[in-house]
């Protein structure tokens, strides 16, 4: 399984769409982003992902309601645990 992680993109839309074309060339099969989006408008680029995802806000996150609405709640309070198949990621 190849897990991608990203992390402090505040609202660099050009970074966050090179990623997701990162993720989807090399066939990720999912993404944990570790905070830091900072304002909803920047995951738009997240609905070109090929693969599921979640995450957790970060210190700069200010607007969780707005993130966690856009996010389709994929956005969560830390920590976040993750199961896949045998393997579990706190």
């Amino acid at each position: 399984m190849r897990i991608g992680v990203i992390s402090d993109t505040h609202d660099n839309l050009g970074k966050i769409e090179a990623a997701v074309r990162l993720f989807n060339k090399e066939k990720t099969d999912f993404v944990i982003h570790c905070g830091d989006y900072v304002a909803p408008f920047s995951l738009a680029p997240f609905s070109e992902l090929k693969c599921d995802w979640a995450g957790v806000f970060g210190n700069c996150d200010g607007e969780k309601d707005g993130l966690r609405k856009k996010s389709d709640g994929k956005i969560k309070d830390a920590p976040l645990t993750l199961k896949f198949d045998d393997k579990k990621i706190i």
